[in-house]
C-alpha cells in the first residue's frame, strides 16, 4: 500500500513539475534559470525511482522470516564452496596422494571445567579395526560446548587435523547447521569483532556479496575454524633481536603475546545465546602451554596430537614410494631401530611427506640416518625440496632452482619485517596478501613511481585540455580547468599515501543462467526509466535529441554497473567464482578502469551535449545519482562520474562533444583508477618496480600459481601462504646450497 502512494504521489509531483517548467520555458528564461528548472524536474523524478530502488533493495534482503530461509539457502551453496576448496587444500597438504596417515590425539587432561567429552582418545578417521576410538568428526560432535583447541608439535599435522574434521562436518551437515569455515588467525585485526572478521573472510575469499555472508553469520550459519594461533605473535628474542630457540631449534614462545592474548579475550566473550560460541581452534602446544589458564579458551577441550609410530611412518613411506627398491634399506632401518633417532625425527606428517617428495624421483633415502639431530635432518631436506619440486612439476616458464629460491626468500623476508597499524606484529607474517607485498620493492619507490603515472597521465589530459582554450580563456573555462585540477591533485595524494585498502571485489551475476539474465533486464530497466527522466528533462533545455542521448548514456552507465555490484546478492544455486590471490587483485584494476570508462563515456557525451555549465552540472549529477540510487550501484560509479564530470565540463563549454567526451573518459579512468580502487594499481607497480630491480619475476601471478601446483606454498582464504612455517623460517636464512 505504502509503495502504491509513493509511486503515484512521485507520479503526480514529477508530472506538475514537469508541466510548469515547460510553461516558464515559453515565457523565456536564462541559461542558469533553466538550468535551475531542469535540476527541479530531475530530482523529483530521481526522488521517486530512489525510494523504489531502496525499497526493492530492502526486499532483496527478505524480512525476518525469509532471512532464515535465505540464510540456509546462501549456506548451502557456501558449503558446497567452501568443500570443494578445501578438499583441494587438503588433497596438497598430504601430499597429493591417496596416502594418508591416521593420527591419533589425546585429551589433554587440564582443560577447562565448562566442557564435556565422551572420550579421551580419537583418531583422525574412523579405522575397520576394534579400535573403537571415534574420528574427528564425531569426537568433535560429542564435545559440549562445540569448542575444541588442536594442538601440536611443529608439523604435528594440526592444519590437517582440523581440514579433515571441516570436510567431514560439511558431508555430514544438516539444513541448519553451520558451515565450518576455516580463516587464519595471523591477519584478525583483534580491535575488531570476529563477526566482522568473519564477514570480509567470505566477501573475500569465497565471492559471497557482504549482504549474504551478514545473513550467514547473523543466522549463527559460519562455524569458524580459527588456524595459527601460535602465529599471531613474535617468539622470545635476546637484546639484539636474534630470537631465543630452543635445544631442538625451535624459536620459544613468547608468554606474553599480546595478539594471542586479545584474539581469545575475544573468542571468551564469543556466543550464541547462553552458550559460548562454537569454534575450532589450532595452535602449538608451547605456545599454548605457556598461557595462563585465564588466558586459554574457556569452556573448550584441548585435543593433542601424538608423533607418529614408527609402523605407521613405514607404511606410509612404503605407499608413497610404491614399495621402490631403494627406499627397502631406510624402510627396515625405521623398523628395526623404532625409537632411534631418525625414526624420532621421521614422527611427524610434515617430515614424512617431506623426505617422500625429495626422495621421489631419486637419490638415498637412507642418507637421512646420517644426521645426528632433528634440525639438521630439516635443513637437508628444505635444501633439495626446491629441486625436487621443479623436477616433479616442471614449470612453464623454465624457473631455476636458484631462481626459485631468491624469489620465495625475498617474499619470506619481506614477511619477517615488522609491520604497524591494526594488525602489527614484531615478528613475521604468514598470509602473502599480493596488494601488501609493494614495499618489498622499496616503499619510497613505489609511491613515487606511483604518483609519477598519475602526474603523467593528469598532465596529458590537461595538455589537451589548454590546447583548445582560447588564447583569453573565459571564467567558466577557468572554473572547469579548476575542477579538473583538483581531480588530478587527489589523485596524485592517493598516489603517495602509503595506505592500500584491500582489493575491490565485483559480484558478477551469471548470464548463463536464467536468474542471472533476469538480473540483469531488471536492472536495465530500472536505470532506463531515470536516465529517460533525466534525459527528457535535459532535452526541454537544449533540444531532444541531445536530452535524449544523455538520458541514454546514462541509462547504459547505470545498467552496467548495476550488473556488476555486488549489492545485487546472488541466488543459492548459482555457484560463486574462486576468488584466488591474483584474480582479486587485476579485479580491483577491472573495476577501476571500467567505472572509470563507463563513468567518464557517459559524463563526457552528456556535458559535451548540454551547452552551459550550470546545465552540465544539473543534469550531470542528478541524471548520474538518479540512476545510481535507483539500481543501488557501487561507489566506484560515483567517484568515476564525480572525475568525468570535472574534465567533461572543462571543455564542454571550448569545443563541445569531441573533446568533453575525450577528457571525460580520461578523467573518468583518473577517477576510478586512483579515487575508487587502489590495490591493483599499486600491486601493478610494484611489479614493475620488482621486475625493474631484478627482483621479482615480470609474471609474479603465475610464479605464485605454479609455486602453489607445486607444494610449495598453500591457500588461506584469499592469501597465499608458505607450505609450512619451518619452509618459512628456512628461507628466511642466507642459502648456504644443498647439504
Amino acid at each position: 500500500m505504502l509503495r502504491t502512494i509513493v509511486a503515484a504521489v512521485s507520479g503526480v509531483v514529477a508530472t506538475g513539475a514537469i508541466v510548469w517548467v515547460v510553461a516558464q520555458l515559453r515565457h523565456g528564461q536564462s541559461p542558469a534559470d533553466i538550468a535551475s528548472l531542469v535540476g527541479l524536474v530531475i530530482a523529483v523524478v530521481s526522488a521517486g525511482i530512489s525510494v523504489e530502488g531502496l525499497r526493492a533493495a530492502r526486499a532483496a534482503l527478505g524480512q525476518p522470516a525469509d532471512g532464515a530461509v535465505q540464510a540456509r539457502s546462501a549456506a548451502l551453496t557456501l558449503a558446497k564452496h567452501v568443500e570443494k576448496t578445501e578438499a583441494e587444500q587438503w588433497r596438497r597438504l598430504v601430499g597429493g596422494t591417496r596416502a594418508r596417515i591416521n593420527l591419533r590425539y589425546t585429551l589433554h587432561p587440564r582443560y577447562h571445567a565448562g566442557a564435556t567429552t565422551e572420550g579421551s582418545l580419537g583418531l583422525l578417521f574412523a579405522e575397520q579395526t576394534a579400535s573403537g576410538l571415534p574420528d574427528i568428526a564425531a569426537f568433535y560432535r560429542a564435545t559440549t560446548p562445540a569448542r575444541l583447541v588442536i594442538t601440536g608439535g611443529p608439523g604435528a599435522g594440526k592444519t590437517v587435523l582440523a581440514l579433515e574434521l571441516l570436510l567431514a562436518l560439511i558431508e555430514q551437515r544438516g539444513e541448519s547447521d553451520p558451515v565450518p569455515v576455516r580463516v587464519s588467525l595471523s591477519g584478525w585485526p583483534t580491535d575488531r569483532p570476529l563477526t566482522e572478521h568473519l564477514i570480509d573472510h567470505l566477501v573475500q575469499a569465497y565471492d559471497v556479496p557482504r549482504s549474504r555472508a551478514a545473513q550467514l553469520v547473523d543466522h549463527d550459519l559460519v562455524l569458524p575454524v580459527l588456524d595459527g594461533l601460535d602465529e599471531m605473535d613474535p617468539g622470545l628474542t635476546h637484546a639484539d633481536g636474534a630470537p631465543v630457540v630452543h635445544d631442538d631449534g625451535q624459536p620459544l614462545p613468547d608468554p606474553a603475546a599480546p595478539r594471542a592474548r586479545a584474539a581469545l579475550r575475544a573468542l571468551n566473550i564469543y556466543s550464541r545465546g547462553l552458550t559460548a560460541g562454537p569454534v575450532v581452534l589450532t595452535c602449538r602446544t608451547s605456545h599454548y602451554a605457556v598461557l595462563a589458564d585465564d588466558d586459554q579458551l574457556a569452556d573448550a577441550a584441548e585435543v593433542r596430537i601424538e608423533p607418529v609410530p614408527a609402523g605407521t611412518a613405514v607404511a606410509y613411506l612404503a605407499q608413497r614410494s610404491g614399495q621402490a627398491t631403494r627406499w627397502r634399506p631406510l624402510l627396515d632401518h625405521l623398523r628395526t631401530e623404532s625409537s632411534g633417532l631418525l625414526a624420532q625425527s621421521l614422527s611427524t606428517p610434515w617430515r614424512l611427506s617431506l623426505a617422500a617428495m625429495v626422495y621421489h624421483r631419486g637419490g638415498d633415502p637412507t642418507s637421512l640416518a646420517r644426521f645426528p639431530t632433528a634440525a639438521a635432518l630439516d635443513r637437508h631436506l628444505l635444501a633439495r625440496l626446491i629441486p625436487a619440486a621443479i623436477a616433479l612439476h616442471p614449470p612453464k616458464y623454465g624457473y631455476s632452482p636458484e631462481s626459485v629460491h631468491h624469489w620465495l626468500s625475498r617474499i619470506a623476508r619481506h614477511l619477517h619485517r615488522p609491520t604497524t597499524g591494526p594488525i602489527a606484529s614484531g615478528g613475521a607474517r604468514t598470509d602473502i596478501h599480493l596488494h601488501q607485498l609493494w614495499p618489498l620493492a622499496g616503499e619510497l619507490l613505489v609511491r613515487v613511481v606511483d604518483a609519477v603515472l598519475a602526474i603523467v597521465f593528469v598532465l596529458a589530459c590537461a595538455g589537451l585540455l589548454l590546447a583548445q582554450i582560447s588564447v583569453g580563456p573565459s571564467l567558466h573555462e577557468g572554473f572547469g580547468a579548476a575542477g579538473f585540477a583538483v581531480v588530478g591533485t587527489f589523485a596524485v595524494l592517493r598516489a603517495l599515501s602509503p595506505q592500500v585498502g584491500p582489493p575491490v571485489g565485483v559480484h558478477l551475476p551469471p548470464l548463463s543462467s536464467p536468474r542471472g539474465r533476469r538480473q540483469l533486464v531488471r536492472a536495465f530497466l530500472v536505470t532506463l526509466g531515470g536516465g529517460l527522466a533525466g534525459g527528457m528533462a535535459i532535452g526541454l533545455a537544449t533540444g531532444a535529441t541531445y536530452g535524449l542521448a544523455a538520458g541514454l548514456a546514462y541509462a547504459l552507465a547505470a545498467a552496467l554497473a548495476a550488473g556488476i555490484s555486488r549489492q545485487t546478492g546472488s541466488s543459492s544455486d548459482e555457484e560463486p567464482v574462486v576468488a584466488g590471490p591474483s584474480r582479486l587483485v587485476w579485479t580491483d584494476l577491472l573495476v577501476g578502469v571500467a567505472t572509470g570508462l563507463i563513468a567518464g563515456v557517459a559524463t563526457g557525451l552528456t556535458v559535451g551535449l548540454t551547452y552551459g555549465a550550470a546545465g552540465g552540472i544539473a543534469g550531470g549529477i542528478t541524471a548520474g545519482l538518479s540512476g545510481a540510487l535507483a539500481a543501488g550501484l557501487s561507489a566506484g560509479l560515483v567517484y568515476g562520474l564525480m572525475a568525468g564530470l570535472a574534465t567533461g565540463l572543462a571543455t564542454s563549454l571550448v569545443t563541445g562533444l569531441p573533446t568533453g567526451l575525450t577528457l571525460g573518459i580520461a578523467g573518468g579512468l583518473v577517477g576510478g583508477i586512483y579515487l575508487f580502487t587502489g590495490a591493483g594499481r599499486r600491486y601493478m607497480v610494484f611489479l614493475c618496480c620488482a621486475y625493474g630491480r631484478r627482483m621479482l619475476p615480470l609474471r609474479m601471478g603465475s610464479f605464485l600459481d605454479w609455486a602453489y601446483a607445486a607444494g610449495l606454498l598453500r591457500l588461506s582464504g584469499s592469501a597465499y601462504q608458505f607450505r609450512h612455517r619451518e619452509l618459512q623460517q628456512w628461507l628466511e636464512e642466507p642459502f648456504q646450497g644443498p647439504i
